[in-house]
């Protein structure tokens, strides 16, 4: 059976009424917003991504450039001579390990004719 409500439940379950739909509303309104707030969100992301993917290609194609212009700069040393007479077996060029250098021999004393003597103040080819 029902119940006969009074003026003050109805006007009270009125009011409720009125506040679920004016919280309703207000709960839609930032619903809307924070869609709205996720939707440029993700916009901004899938346009970072598109950066950053830009940057690291770059920065591989840098990282290609700097290894070319490295190489370039630092390329391996060149052999010496004694390197190479080691890999191919043959004498270096000059003076051989355990043999005597050559020099001029001293001249005999009966064979020096002129002696001169300079002063060092004075070169005497001037």
């Amino acid at each position: 059976m029902s119940r006969k409500l009074s003026d003050q439940e109805i006007k009270q379950c009125l009011q409720q009424l009125r506040n679920v739909t004016h919280l309703h509303a207000i709960a839609r309104d930032r619903l809307a917003k924070a869609l709205a707030t996720v939707k440029g969100l993700k916009h901004q992301l899938a346009h970072k991504d598109l950066r950053i993917a830009e940057l690291e290609t770059k920065l591989l194609n840098k990282d290609v450039q700097r290894k070319t212009l490295a190489h370039k700069l630092f390329k391996a040393k060149k052999q010496h001579a004694d390197d190479i007479a080691e890999q191919t077996g043959k004498t270096k060029p000059g003076a051989q390990p355990e043999h005597q250098p050559y020099r001029r021999p001293v001249p005999a004393p009966e064979t020096i004719t002129d002696r001169q003597t300079f002063d060092l103040s004075v070169c005497p080819a001037c």
